[in-house]
């Protein structure tokens, strides 16, 4: 965690009181605070030197040796070097921590996979040490625990997550989404929930037929067609249309975000190259709007130059008092911007200066959180598309063992009682039809919970405890997961069948 008040007590030691110093105290302020706002992880503990990584001491070690330099120009490399120094040194990091999180969450998979086979699809040879493990029951204990233990596995591990640069948060009251609790169809608020239910039921209703031993009639082959598996996927179904519902508006609102903050650092560019030639700023703002007309913050940059220039008003009013920045939803470049007009009350050239750096470290922060995306999607996509493919298959293999074995215990006792031998005890323990597609039922579910768990894990490395990202992951997998699950169990199906 990074602890914000020793950055600021740190620059008040560091500058002294003289003008430029004091803006430069600002801005390395503006600097600690988008640190903070981005990731307190960064940093780590920053209460005793020793407890910081190399690269985070190296960067302190800029700040400190920047105090003492005489030129202006040497003070203000020094203190753009500390953010890019945290940044190298957490990608270092990210490898290391990456290899040591899928690589055994990997095995697990594997041997959870296997555990669910042995405990549920070959629970019938204990039938044959006098071991009766085949029975629903049995088996609804054998797999909660089985998902307590890959949600408790999951969950240590992701405690030890790497270090990453958390995504823009989509604040619940912001104004260009539904209020909270709510979604918007066809132009009208209905509760968020309503669709996920109406699902729900549309395809649950079989299987509840199923269930209830209503089998005759058309009504009755509809629900005879799949059983259960009605079931699995109206709970699937349901969870889907939520995940999509909370998520789709979100994650373009994030995207759009992502787009505004490499277009502010063309801006900031723009805007400090045109103050340092000697240009006001206001002049410096429309002007770089005319630049980059038809970019979202074009009109914003417009409007704020235009509102200085007909009132009369500094920048940090035009902004923050009449509106400017009104529109502009990401709390870092606001964070910025209140920093620079802060210090543009003292000197022009300054800001000017402090636009400069805030566009170098936005594009620094860009490169990076492209990296870190990259080598993030190539860890845990390997690692998801085994979960998808692997723990579906297991639960479908598992009811086909079962079917299978109880389908041979069965026949060998027919014939057994055929030829006098009705006393003898059955070679594997069976399960009737209806206990058969109870137990569908159940390993479904169970591909469910599974497919929830890894979502998690997954949305926990990428992005810490953010909800967008889970909903986003957890709603492709559950109905990816589904699907295997389905496709799966028709294929054992028909090669039992043609046996």
């Amino acid at each position: 965690m990074l602890y914000p008040t020793v950055g600021l007590e740190l620059s008040e030691f560091l500058f002294r009181p003289s003008f430029f110093q004091n803006a430069l105290e600002q801005l390395w302020r503006s600097v600690n605070e988008l640190l903070h706002h981005l990731g307190r992880d960064f940093i780590g503990k920053f209460t005793l030197l020793f407890e910081v990584d190399e690269g985070t001491r190296r960067a302190i070690f800029d700040i400190l040796r920047s105090s003492g330099a005489r030129e202006e120009a040497a003070r203000l490399a020094d203190i753009a070097k500390a953010p890019e120094r945290v940044f190298e040194s957490t990608e270092l990091q990210l490898d290391k921590r990456l290899s040591s999180l899928v690589m055994p969450t990997m095995a697990f998979l594997v041997f959870g996979s296997l555990a669910i086979v042995g405990a549920v699809g070959l629970s019938p040879i204990f039938g044959m040490i006098g071991m009766n493990f085949v029975d629903i029951k049995f088996f609804v204990l054998v797999v909660s625990i089985l998902v307590a233990a890959f949600l408790l596995f999951t969950t240590y591990m992701g405690k030890r997550r790497p270090v990453t640069l958390p995504p823009h948060e989509i604040p619940a009251n912001d104004p260009r989404l539904p209020p909270p609790g709510k979604a918007k169809i066809l132009g009208t608020l209905v509760p968020i929930w309503l669709l996920p239910i109406i699902a729900f039921i549309v395809l649950a209703w079989p299987g509840v037929l199923y269930l209830a031993n209503i089998t005759s009639g058309v009504i009755g082959d509809i629900a005879t067609s799949f059983t259960t598996l009605w079931l699995v996927w109206a709970v699937a179904a349901a969870i889907g249309v939520y995940a999509y519902l909370y998520s789709a508006q979100r994650s373009k609102l994030r995207e759009e975000e992502g787009r505004k903050l490499v277009d502010w650092e063309v801006a900031m560019n723009t805007i400090g190259s045109r103050v340092l030639d000697g240009k006001p700023m206001g002049q410096a703002m429309n002007e770089a709007a005319e630049l980059m007309a038809g970019s979202p913050i074009a009109e914003q940059l417009k409007q704020t130059s235009t509102t200085m220039d007909r009132l009369g008003i500094d920048m940090y009013r035009a902004l923050f008092e009449h509106g400017g920045a009104k529109r502009i939803y990401n709390p870092l470049v606001t964070s910025f911007l209140n920093i620079i007009s802060r210090i543009r009350r003292g000197s022009e050239a300054a800001a000017g200066r402090a636009c400069m750096m805030v566009a170098e470290f936005l594009g620094t922060l860009h490169r990076v959180e492209s990296r870190f995306k990259e080598k993030i999607d190539e860890a845990v996509g390997n690692l998801w598309l085994v979960a998808i493919l692997l723990l579906p298959v297991i639960c479908a293999m598992s009811i086909w063992v079962m079917e299978f074995m109880s389908g041979v215990s069965l026949t060998t006792s027919a014939q057994a009682g055929s030829a006098g031998l009705a006393g003898l005890p059955f070679i594997f323990g069976a399960m009737e039809a209806r206990e058969l597609a109870a137990l569908k039922l159940l390993m479904g579910m169970t591909a469910i919970a599974l497919a929830l768990v890894i979502a998690h894990y997954i949305a926990t490395i990428r992005a810490g405890e953010d909800k967008l990202e889970f909903w986003e992951t957890a709603g492709k997998s559950v109905l990816l997961t589904t699907l295997v699950f389905t496709v799966a169990y028709i294929a054992f199906g028909m090669i039992k069948a043609s046996a």
